[in-house]
């Protein structure tokens, strides 16, 4: 009895001792969930009891999850202990492979200038004096605004432009053909004298016509009793007979196209003959009753009349003439 009762004194002081080396084991995160040991109870000492008075961790801060246990195993006195595994997260930030530069494409404007055509210089627009022998572009008419850029007579050249400038008494009209060989907006024109531009830019007179004072006019002509132009007046009533006697009044009467004249008098007795002279296709008619005849006359040219009594188709006596102009 004396030895066995050594033995479990033995066994006792043993359990006492391996219970004292969980001391150096450090399980305050964890707790220990452990399978109790089959073989021996152990209702003395429990793991709760046992504060961990271990060495903190002072190794690099995990920044990753947490640990977590893998897997349990034996300590010396047979009990469950848990094992760390570290399973930190893996670093799989981006790679830095540096800033590529996306800033926005130069799209600025394409220089249209007028390019400079001289030898050496290599401005794309030239705003002065070139190398090649041109002068100043900018006022030059025969250069502007490039060597041999001619402006169009009438036209003068400012900024590197032609533009018109036209003497006083002169308009600038656009020619009815694109001039060849120089550049502008217009060709200067006197309206009053121009038979391309009588009166107004494009009003052309008919062929044989000359422009006087801005209308179309056929050349003068001389017709008995009208034989210069101041023998003319302008008007829209030609009276004969009564007080006037035998004679019409004015004689040589000048109105414009379309307009009509009146013939007032008695032509009972002052019948209204056409003349056979002068522009063909009067409207003038054979007029021998009545007090008024009014004729509108839609042709230009020189239309003469006379009395069938008291004048002749040659323009003596009692005779007159209407000039018609535009």
């Amino acid at each position: 009895m004396g030895i066995l009762h050594r033995t479990f004194a033995i066994i006792a002081v043993t359990l006492v001792a391996a219970c004292s080396d969980d001391a150096a084991i450090t399980d305050a995160a964890i707790t220990d969930a452990g399978t109790a040991d089959a073989a021996i109870t152990d209702a003395a000492i429990t793991d709760a009891a046992i504060t961990d008075a271990g060495t903190a961790d002072a190794g690099t801060a995990d920044a990753g999850t947490l640990d977590v246990a893998s897997r349990d195993v034996n300590d010396q006195d047979r009990h469950a202990v848990d094992v760390v595994t570290d399973t930190g997260v893996t670093d799989t930030g981006v790679t830095d492979t540096g800033v590529t530069d996306t800033g926005v494409t130069d799209t600025g404007v394409t220089d249209t200038g007028v390019t400079d055509a001289g030898s050496s210089d290599a401005a794309s627009t030239d705003t002065g004096p070139t190398d090649a022998g041109c002068s100043n572009t900018m006022t030059d008419n025969n250069n502007c605004g490039g060597c041999g850029r001619v402006c169009c007579a009438g036209n003068v050249c400012a900024v590197g432009m032609c533009v018109n400038a036209c003497p006083a008494g002169q308009t600038s009209c656009p020619p009815a053909t694109p001039p060849v060989g120089c550049f502008g907006g217009g060709v200067c024109r006197d309206l009053r004298s121009d038979a391309a531009h009588c009166g107004a830019c494009g009003s052309a007179c008919p062929t044989g016509q000359t422009c006087v004072d801005g209308a179309c006019q056929t050349p003068f002509t001389a017709l008995a009793p009208c034989n210069v132009p101041g023998d003319y007046t302008t008007g829209n009533t030609v009276t004969f007979g009564g007080t006037l006697g035998s004679a019409y009044q004015p004689r040589c009467l000048t109105v414009r196209l379309g307009e009509s004249v009146i013939f007032s008098g008695n032509f009972a007795g002052h019948p209204l003959m056409p003349s056979t002279r002068g522009t063909s296709n009067t409207p003038i008619t054979r007029t021998a009753a009545g007090v008024t005849n009014t004729i509108r006359f839609r042709g230009v040219g020189y239309f003469p009349y006379f009395c069938e009594f008291h004048g002749t188709d040659s323009g003596s006596g009692m005779a007159g003439v209407v000039r018609v102009v535009e």
